[in-house]
Parts: structure tokens; C-alpha cells; sequence
């Protein structure tokens, strides 16, 4: 059973299982990358704000006009794999079950 202290946090993993879910399903849908965001500093998710001694810049680039090599493409979908995964543990761990 999920403590209710980890509600929220089982909430924001939820979500980026969503996330990382339909960011997939567009991938094996024949999608393509078409922005790239850049920050200045260590991103999480969700967004935590500024980091130590300031804002974080952050910059959205469209790069629709790209050809990604299928190996960047290959490596970023086995990263999102394996970041599901280690939400699927992380949301075990709070006491959520079943969850991928």
C-alpha cells in the first residue's frame, strides 16, 4: 500500500511513465525528433526550477529539419527502456505494484 507521503511522488512517476510511453509509441509510429531542449545544468522530471546560483537556462530548438542517425534514435529509445524500468523499481519501492 502507498503511504500517503508518496502519493505525490507516485503521481510524478506515473506521469513520466506516461510520458515515456507515448514519446515510444510515436517513435515505433514511424515519428521523428523535431525539438531538442538544451539546459544549462542537470534537468529532472519534472522541471525542479533553478538550480544552485540561479536560474537554469534553457533553450528549445526546433530540429525538425534534422536527419538523426537511427543509432542516436536506437540509443535514445533504449534510454527511455531503461529510465521506465528504473520508475517501474522506484515506484515499487513507494509501494506501488504493476506499474511499467
Amino acid at each position: 500500500m502507498v503511504d500517503r507521503a508518496d502519493l505525490q511522488r507516485a503521481s510524478m512517476l506515473y506521469e513520466e511513465l506516461r510520458t515515456i510511453d507515448m514519446a515510444l509509441a510515436n517513435f515505433d509510429a514511424g515519428g521523428a525528433i523535431v525539438a531538442m531542449t538544451v539546459s544549462a545544468g542537470e534537468e529532472t522530471f519534472p522541471p525542479t526550477g533553478p538550480g544552485p546560483g540561479g536560474p537554469r537556462t534553457t533553450v528549445t530548438v526546433p530540429t525538425g529539419a534534422l536527419q538523426y542517425p537511427q543509432q542516436m534514435v536506437d540509443a535514445i529509445k533504449a534510454q527511455f527502456e531503461a529510465r521506465k524500468n528504473a520508475v517501474a523499481q522506484e515506484l515499487t519501492s513507494v509501494g506501488v505494484t504493476g506499474a511499467s
